[in-house]
C-alpha cells in the first residue's frame, strides 16, 4: 500500500507519504525492526530518512522479467515501462526523462555506481541483474554523504549473490504472451556464477527481447585483507515498438498490436568489475573497492522525427574506500572516491526529413559526433552520536569536483536545429551537507525522525554539449535539491502492523529544460 500526493510548484514539492512496505520481513516473536541487509555507505532502516528494502524471497517470488516489476513493490517507486527493457524511473519526483532523467537517480550493483557521473541513461536499470539479487535497497530522497552527484532523488543499490554461497537454484518460465526466461545460481562456498537468459517475442508487431546477464564473484584473501571479486555483464538486442496514435487506437486490437516504427531497435552492452576489500587495523575497519566499468548502444531515434541513429559509450575505471572507527556511543567514518572516464557520442540522420519543402532545420549526415573525458574526485565524512539510549545523531558531509574534457570531431556551430560547440573544458564544484536525528521508542515502539539532506548533481555530457540552435554554451548550472523530511514508523498492534509515514518538503535550484521554443529555462 502506498499513497503519494504531490503539490508541484515552481522550483518546490511538497508531499506526505504512507508506506507499508511489502518487503519488509519480521518474525512474528521479534519486534526490534532490524534491517534485512546491510547497505554500505547508505542509510540502514533504523537511520532516519525513507529506506525500504526487497529480500531474496520477494525477488524469488515475484520472478521480475522487467526492472518494473520487483521496484514498484515498493512505496514511493514508479519504474515507468516502456517498449522492451526500456523505462523511465520516477521516486520522489516527476517521470523524469533526458538529462534529468539520467542523471537524477544513482544505481548502484554491489555498492558500486553502474555508471560514471556524467553519463548517465535513463534505462540504466536494464543493465543490472536484478533477476538474481539477494536484497534490494532504495533510498527516497538524496542519498547519504558516501555517495553523491546523481543521487538527488533516489539511491536504487543491488545486492547480487556473495561469493560465499553454495547450492544451486535454476528456474525457468514461459507465458503465453511468448516469453520464456531461465535463470541458474550456482556457488561453492568460494565462488559463485549467476546467468538469466530471456526471450519476449512481444505482443506487439516487430518487438522481440533478447537479453543475457552473467554475474561471477570469487573470494579473495591476501595480506591480511579479505572480500570478493566479482564482474556483472549484460547485451540486449530489442526491438523497440514505436507510439501508436489516433483517438481510441487501443480498443482497436488489430492497431493496439501493430508497430508503427518496425525499424526502431536498441542494441545495448555492458559489464563491470570491481574487488571488494576490507581490512581491521586494530580499532580501524577499512573498505576499498577498485572497480572497472564499459557499455556500448546504439539505438534509432524512432521518437524524434528525423529518426536518427545514436551510438554512445563510455569506460572508466575508479576507486572509492572509506574508514571507520567505533567508540560505545560514536561512529566516525571518513571515506573518497575518483574515477576517471571517457565517454563518446555520436548522432547521424540517415535520410531527408522536413515538415515542410524547403525546411532545412533536420540535415542528413552528422549531428553530433564528439568525446568527454571526466575525471571526479570526492572526500566525505559521516558522525553518528548517541545523545542516550534512544536518541541519535548522524550528520555527513560529502565535497567533489568534475572536471569535464570536451572534443568535437564535427564542425562546431550551428548545423540546421543543432548547436555544436567547440572544443572546451567545464569544472564543476559540489558540496552536500546531511544531517538526522531519530528517537527510538518515543511513543512504544514508534520511532521518531527528522532528516535534512541535499542532493546536487553535475550536469550530463548530453547536457553540456548536445544542444540545439537556440541553446547557448556554458548555461548550464550544477542542480540541487534541498530536502527536509519528518516521519514515524514502527510496530503496533503486537507487531501485526509496520507503518512508515512521512511528510517532507523538496526545493530544486538550477533545474533547467528545453521549452518548446528550443530555449533554456533555468
Amino acid at each position: 500500500m502506498s499513497r503519494l500526493i504531490h503539490l508541484l510548484g515552481a522550483g518546490s514539492v511538497l508531499a506526505l507519504g504512507l508506506a507499508m512496505p511489502q518487503a519488509f520481513a519480521q518474525d512474528a516473536e521479534d519486534q526490534s525492526l532490524q534491517p534485512l541487509v546491510v547497505v554500505d555507505g547508505d542509510r540502514l532502516e533504523t537511520d532516519p530518512g525513507s529506506v525500504s528494502f526487497i529480500d531474496e524471497d520477494l525477488v524469488s517470488e515475484t520472478l521480475a522479467d522487467h526492472p518494473a516489476e520487483i521496484l514498484n513493490v515498493l512505496p514511493g517507486v514508479n519504474i515507468h515501462t516502456n517498449s522492451g527493457q526500456e523505462h523511465l524511473i520516477a521516486i520522489r519526483s516527476p517521470v523524469l526523462n533526458g538529462g534529468a532523467g539520467q542523471g537524477s537517480f544513482l544505481v548502484l550493483q554491489n555498492g558500486v555506481p553502474t555508471r560514471s557521473p556524467a553519463f548517465g541513461n535513463v534505462n540504466m536499470l536494464f543493465e543490472t541483474h536484478h533477476e538474481i539479487a539477494d536484497s534490494i535497497g532504495v533510498v527516497r530522497g538524496p542519498g547519504s554523504a558516501a555517495y553523491g552527484s546523481n543521487a538527488v532523488h533516489g539511491v536504487v543499490d543491488l545486492f547480487l549473490p556473495s561469493a560465499e554461497s553454495s547450492g544451486t537454484d535454476f528456474t525457468i518460465s514461459s507465458s503465453t504472451l511468448s516469453r520464456t526466461r531461465g535463470d541458474i545460481v550456482t556457488g561453492n562456498g568460494s565462488q559463485v556464477l549467476g546467468l538469466s537468459v530471456q526471450h519476449d517475442a512481444g505482443w506487439r508487431d516487430d518487438t522481440s527481447v533478447d537479453q543475457q546477464k552473467l554475474y561471477l564473484a570469487t573470494a579473495v584473501e591476501f595480506a591480511g585483507w579479505s572480500g570478493q571479486a566479482w564482474l556483472s555483464a549484460m547485451n540486449l538486442n530489442q526491438e523497440t515498438g514505436g507510439f501508436i496514435q489516433g483517438f481510441e487506437a487501443y480498443e482497436d486490437e488489430d492497431v493496439s498490436e501493430s508497430n508503427p516504427n518496425p525499424e526502431a531497435f536498441r542494441d545495448a552492452q555492458f559489464a563491470m568489475a570491481a574487488i571488494d576489500l576490507n581490512r581491521s587495523f586494530g580499532e580501524y575497519d577499512v573498505n576499498v573497492t577498485p572497480y572497472a566499468r564499459w557499455q556500448e548502444m546504439e539505438f534509432r531515434q524512432h521518437f524524434l522525427p528525423y529518426k536518427g541513429f545514436e551510438e554512445n559509450s563510455h569506460s572508466a575505471f575508479g576507486v572509492m574506500g572509506d574508514v571507520t572507527r567505533r567508540y560505545d556511543d560514536l561512529r566516525w567514518t571518513v571515506g573518497g572516491m575518483v574515477d576517471a572516464a571517457s565517454g563518446d557520442l555520436l548522432e547521424t540522420q540517415p535520410a531527408p526529413f522536413g515538415f515542410f519543402p524547403g525546411d532545412s532545420r533536420f540535415p542528413v549526415g552528422v549531428h553530433y559526433d564528439y568525446t568527454v573525458e571526466t575525471l571526479a574526485f570526492a572526500l566525505w565524512g559521516e558522525l553518528e552520536y548517541e545523545i542516550s539510549d534512544n536518541i541519535r545523531v548522524l550528520a555527513g558531509l560529502r565535497a567533489e569536483t568534475h572536471d569535464y574534457d570536451y572534443t568535437t570531431r564535427a564542425l562546431a556551430g550551428i548545423n540546421g536545429r543543432f548547436n555544436v560547440p567547440a572544443d572546451r573544458s567545464d569544472s564543476f564544484d559540489l558540496v552536500t551537507p546531511k544531517l538526522g536525528i531519530i528517537w527510538d521508542d518515543a511513543i512504544g515502539n514508534v520511532a521518531l525522525y527528522a532528516n535534512y539532506a541535499r542532493g546536487q548533481r553535475a550536469p550530463q555530457a548530453s547536457d553540456l554539449y548536445r544542444l540545439q540552435s537556440l541553446q547557448m554554451v556554458g548555461e548550464v548550472k550544477s542542480e540541487t535539491l534541498d530536502s527536509l523530511e519528518l516521519g514515524a514508523r514502527g510496530a503496533v498492534l503486537d507487531g501485526r502492523l509496520y507503518f512508515d509515514v512521512a511528510a517532507y518538503v523538496m526545493e530544486k535550484e538550477n533545474y533547467f529544460f528545453r521549452d518548446a521554443q528550443g530555449l533554456n529555462v533555468i
